[in-house]
């Protein structure tokens, strides 16, 4: 089920691909996935606004083991965006089998940070 949130999405994916996205730009953005045996494919992208962002994400499905996506196996956290510019911020997302449980969490632009 898609969501989205400011800062945090706190949500689940199962085995059909789905765009989750923070509404405020951020510089940075880690992905914990809390299910005990399955692992996320997560394919991150960018747009000058959220909706553009959501927009590429959703036109283009993340598929485990292409490229630019990163696999999160279960209980680890990775860091999937970091930029020294502010981005909005959407993930297309999958999990390997069962409905997996994960944090998005984006670091807030601060000026001279």
């Amino acid at each position: 089920m898609a969501a989205n949130a400011p800062l945090i999405v706190h949500s689940s994916v199962g085995a059909t691909a789905d765009v989750f996205h923070l509404t405020r730009k951020v510089k940075e953005v880690v992905v914990r996935n809390t299910h005990a045996t399955q692992s996320l494919t997560v394919r991150v992208w960018t747009g000058s606004t959220s909706a553009a962002a959501v927009a590429t994400a959703t036109a283009n499905a993340s598929v485990a083991g292409a490229n630019d996506t990163f696999t999160i196996a279960a209980g680890q956290t990775k860091t999937v965006f970091k930029s020294t510019r502010q981005q909005y911020v959407a993930a297309n997302m999958i999990a390997s089998g069962a409905t997996t449980t994960f944090d998005m969490e984006g670091t807030i632009w601060t000026t001279g940070s």
